[in-house]
């Protein structure tokens, strides 16, 4: 903490009273908590990723504190020991771990989290966009709901296709991780003389830790 503290008056060369405020708090529990509150450099893990998360997100839309909380909300709920956590545990059990077999399941995971990313910011950001000031001002010199890029596409605000696109991703990725998570839960928890043949996966994730 007094690391982080020095650091801190040094980047914004003064340190006055808005140290103090609960933004800052609660920064530093989101960071802990993410980053992983029981592994040492977890904390050094969460502020790093989220500094630079928002560092990347604030500047490509005004939604990021919604991502942000997205992302602080899914790592409760599939890893509650945070990433550090996770890496923790993938590190203790290097040697028990079938990586082999996990591979394709892990690389489903990453597919299945690709597609719901997508949907999600799809919907974000047109949301962002169809509500923003900009659009009304535009819909009132118009008195027409215009198109809107994303994507790199023109998408109607009222056409079925836009709201069906992002539901032909959401649902095969959500498909696609469950598959993937309960393969990987079941390699973690696996025997080493496990009748299909895994090369030892003793001790497994706790409780709760899938990813």
């Amino acid at each position: 903490a007094g690391v982080a503290g020095g650091l801190l008056a040094m980047s914004n060369e003064t340190a006055n009273y808005n140290i103090f405020s609960t933004t800052v708090s609660a920064q530093v529990v989101l960071h802990t908590f993410v980053g992983g509150s029981t592994v040492f450099f977890g904390p050094i893990i969460g502020a790093s990723v989220l500094t630079l998360f928002t560092f990347v997100a604030s500047g490509a839309t005004e939604a990021w504190m919604l991502y942000q909380g997205i992302l602080f909300v899914l790592v409760m709920l599939f890893a509650p020991r945070g990433i550090g956590g996770v890496v923790h545990d993938h590190v203790v059990q290097r040697h028990e771990l079938p990586w082999r077999r996990l591979a394709g399941p892990y690389a489903a995971a990453a597919a299945g989290g690709t597609l719901v990313t997508l949907a999600a910011v799809f919907v974000i950001q047109s949301l962002e966009t169809v509500l923003s000031r900009d659009y009304a001002a535009a819909l009132r010199r118009t008195g027409e709901y215009e198109a809107y890029a994303q994507f790199g596409l023109e998408w109607d605000p009222f056409s079925p296709v836009t709201w069906v696109f992002p539901l032909l991703l959401f649902v095969p990725g959500v498909f696609v991780l469950r598959r993937a998570f309960a393969r990987i839960s079941q390699l973690w928890s696996a025997e080493p003389d496990d009748d299909a043949g895994a090369e030892g996966a003793g001790g497994g994730l706790a409780k709760g830790e899938r990813t």
